[in-house]
């Protein structure tokens, strides 16, 4: 969250099997860091969310997105 504060991104893209991801005006650059399993996800999404925005329908959050237009390794 650090690193998005301090370039202004506008999102954050956290996926499955690739690194995290800054949208940074009209282009997405790749953090360097190990790709996200599933351990790491779900920690964050329980860092990030609130107990009330866990329990509501999972068609809200988009948790499956592709890699950004990265190939997973």
């Amino acid at each position: 969250m650090e690193e998005m504060v301090t370039r202004k991104a506008s999102d954050m893209y956290l996926t499955y099997q690739c690194a995290p991801a800054l949208r940074m005006t009209d282009s997405i650059l790749p953090l360097s860091g190990a790709p996200l399993e599933d351990a790491d996800l779900q920690s964050l999404f329980e860092q990030l969310t609130t107990p009330a925005q866990r329990d509501e329908s999972p068609a809200r959050w988009n948790l499956t997105p592709p890699c950004t237009g990265r190939e997973a390794p």
